[in-house]
């Protein structure tokens, strides 16, 4: 069985709606301005913002940026030895993107309903197919099929079921803290009931349905602040030991929507000691969008002597989830392992899409 690791950064979760560093200082504002009663408390943090201003008369900073700002308020709680404020800070953090992560709803009688596998999910106050996809794209991780089955005291309604016989064993490593993942395993517990009575749950676990690590923490958990001391702020450790565990056994490694920014050497040092001791890799594909022009580079060098990396050109999520589950303008939800992969590959290789 080939070992296949999915490792996320934060535009994985940008087509979300989900906030990134350079945009979650404005995202969060208008949620401030839409009910500042419920946010109230990031008036506070508003206030710190506009305080630090005053060290860009002495060094340059971009105060639109949540990490140089959280980066700034840590050091100087670091120096002090007071982190009182850290709870602020992180209720700020888990309040914004709480209130950004997509709700899903079930579509009315949809086991009436033709072509109900392009609706299984629905998201509220959304139009566009991207969290739909991304859904898709995390039950086709774990392993789950939908079909029309009678199941006992519900009669005949969609119900789910574990894939079997698979020649591929996925994997999710993130940086992201959202819990859009899990949600979607709920939302398929709540509406689409196990034949065997059995829920399906994603975690750290190896027997888990799928073997998903948050290395920076999650929301409704403990999360380390995006600044320079993400590595020395973090949870716990048992995380990047499982994340580390999977890249070493991983046949290939695909990394989406993550552009590794020279503030994040600690990947590139957790990289450098998993692959040390990597026994059979033969593929690292990279999917992310070059905003600064220099992705493509920071890679390259950062895996300079390895012939199997691959970085896709404009690798624009949304165009990637939507091959996976388009076959010309057909959605289909259902597609085997090897239809899978197929699209995969054909996405990488394919310079004209």
């Amino acid at each position: 069985m080939k070992n296949i690791l999915y490792f996320t950064g934060a535009g994985f979760s940008a087509p979300l709606g989900i906030p990134v560093m350079s945009n979650f200082v404005q995202k969060s504002k208008d949620l401030y301005q839409e009910d500042n009663v419920k946010y109230a408390d990031f008036s506070k943090i508003f206030a710190l913002i506009d305080d630090l201003s005053k060290i860009k008369l002495h060094i340059e900073l971009d105060l639109r940026n949540i990490e140089d700002i959280f980066s700034l308020l840590e050091m100087k709680h670091f120096i002090e030895g007071n982190s009182d404020s850290l709870k602020l800070y992180k209720k700020y953090i888990e309040d914004t993107i709480t209130s950004l992560t997509p709700t899903s709803i079930l579509k009315e009688n949809i086991e009436n309903i033709g072509n109900w596998q392009e609706f299984w999910i629905t998201y509220k106050d959304k139009n566009d197919f991207s969290s739909v996809n991304i859904a898709s794209f995390i039950k086709y991780l774990c392993g789950i099929d939908l079909g029309k089955n009678f199941v006992s005291g519900r009669g005949n309604v969609v119900s789910s079921s574990v894939r079997t016989n698979r020649n591929y064993k996925y994997s999710l490593v993130t940086l992201n803290y959202d819990l859009f993942p899990e949600l979607c395993i709920d939302f398929i517990n709540e509406n689409y009931p196990n034949s065997n009575g059995n829920k399906y749950y994603i975690s750290s676990e190896k027997d888990s349905q799928l073997q998903y690590i948050k290395l920076h923490g999650s929301v409704g958990g403990n999360i380390n602040l995006p600044s320079w001391n993400k590595v020395g702020n973090a949870p716990e450790s048992q995380s990047w030991k499982a994340a580390f565990e999977l890249l070493k056994d991983a046949n290939e490694i695909r990394i989406l929507g993550y552009s590794l920014p020279d503030t994040d050497a600690y990947v590139k040092y957790l990289f450098g000691i998993a692959l040390r001791d990597s026994f059979n890799l033969q593929k690292i594909d990279v999917i992310t969008l070059d905003s600064d022009g220099k992705t493509k580079e920071r890679f390259t060098n950062i895996f300079e002597n390895s012939k199997i990396l691959r970085f896709r050109e404009h690798g624009d999520l949304n165009h990637y989830m939507s091959r996976l589950f388009t076959d010309n303008v057909v959605r289909d939800y259902w597609i085997s392992d090897q239809i899978f992969e197929n699209r995969h590959e054909s996405f990488m290789t394919d310079s004209s899409y």
